[in-house]
């Protein structure tokens, strides 16, 4: 079998070309905790790209406050894939930040089909 695509060597890989669609979004996360991206069972990679000024803290627990869970700072990203992250790519995740306003994109692979 040629190998010239991505497609190709998903296939090769795992018997499948696997497709996916992907999907971005812009959330603005302040001071109190809110859904930053709801649970998804057929995301298979999650981008979360803080661009506001202030870091922001995400979790998989509603609770979670500005100086708990994982830290992005401002102008960083967090990749998950569920290769390396397994459930934590597919998860819902919180967010909240110390400062108002903050603006995070939010990139994902879907798996359809």
């Amino acid at each position: 079998m040629a190998i010239s695509t991505c497609r190709d060597l998903l296939a090769l890989e795992f018997g499948d070309s696997l497709l996916s669609n992907f999907n971005e979004s812009d959330v603005t996360v302040g001071t109190t905790a809110l859904i930053l991206v709801a649970g998804n069972a057929r995301r298979i990679w999650l981008t979360i790209t803080n661009w506001g000024a202030a870091a922001i803290a995400i979790s998989t627990k509603a609770n979670v406050t500005a100086t708990t869970g994982i830290i992005i700072p401002s102008n960083g990203f967090l990749n998950l894939n569920w290769r390396a992250d397994a459930d934590m790519s597919a998860a819902q995740i919180y967010a909240i930040s110390s400062g108002a306003g903050n603006s995070v994109h939010l990139t994902e692979q879907v798996l359809v089909g």
